[in-house]
């Protein structure tokens, strides 16, 4: 009777899984085929919804997995995930829909982005942290904190010359280094220790929802270093193009590690599963 319930309930949550990325897949394809022949204003109102909608869906998924969690050492990175989610879409509805709120010559949005980017690092420490003591993480992270050092300085030499010759207020300029700095440091530093971490595990069930975590904050770490870029350049960007489809996808791949998650625990109820000892 247990066995049949806990089959029940995994196939549940895989028919969610697969909900989920049918229903991004068409989306994605929906707006690329159709982006021809329906209104710029018509395709910025369907980006902006979904610019909105699906962190609040991250959101969800990724709390909910918090709740599924047995014990909190395995909780806490689903928490600041749907914390960044949540932060993210706030600032999308606020730039989207209300409008720019400026104090000082820094938006209100752009701080909650600010914080997105935080929390999102902060849930990946968490989960480096969940797997302490089952595997090795000192290698991981010196590798790749050596890549994110080697990265700004790069970034620094190559930058430094543009940087000097803009005519913006500083505040702005304190803030437009604050984002790459931030991306790189707090979320793709992050990221790349926690997949070379779980890469020792190999591509079983137990390493797959963080792939999935990874996947999707390398896509959004990719679509906010594009924006810094474009926005640099001064390039007019619609909220239908490529670059949010990182968002959208990133975020559905994180809440598609939160429903494989899930998956992972229902069945057994066990802190055991992803190899914390605590």
């Amino acid at each position: 009777m247990h066995r049949r319930r806990d089959r029940a309930v995994s196939a549940g949550a895989t028919r969610t899984k697969v909900t989920v990325l049918v229903a991004v897949a068409g989306l994605a394809a929906a707006l690329v085929l159709t982006r021809g022949s329906i209104t710029g204003d018509l395709a910025r109102h369907i980006g902006s919804y979904a610019l909105v909608g699906f962190p609040i869906l991250t959101t969800a998924w990724c709390w909910w997995c918090a709740a599924e969690m047995p014990t909190a050492s395995m909780r806490w990175q689903w928490v600041f995930f749907g914390v960044a989610a949540l932060a993210f879409g706030t600032g999308q509805f606020l730039e989207e829909f209300l409008g720019q709120i400026n104090t000082g010559g820094v938006t209100f949005p752009d701080t909650l982005y600010l914080v997105a980017i935080a929390t999102f690092g902060a849930g990946m420490w968490k989960a480096l942290d969940s797997f302490k003591g089952f595997l090795n993480l000192r290698r991981p992270m010196l590798l790749s904190a050596s890549a994110a050092g080697v990265v700004t300085v790069v970034g620094v030499v190559a930058v430094w010359g543009l940087f000097a010759e803009m005519q913006d207020a500083l505040v702005y300029k304190v803030l437009l280094a604050v984002y790459p700095v931030g991306l790189l440091w707090l979320m793709a530093m992050p990221a790349l220790a926690l997949a070379l971490t779980v890469s020792q595990m190999g591509s079983g069930v137990l390493a797959r929802p963080w792939w999935a975590v990874f996947a999707g904050v390398a896509l959004l770490t990719c679509s906010n270093v594009i924006l810094i870029v474009v926005t640099a350049q001064g390039t007019q960007i619609s909220n239908a193009g490529p670059m949010e489809m990182g968002w959208w996808l990133g975020l559905s791949l994180i809440s598609l590690g939160a429903a494989m998650q899930i998956d992972i625990q229902r069945p057994t109820g066990s802190a055991s599963v992803q190899g914390d000892p605590r």
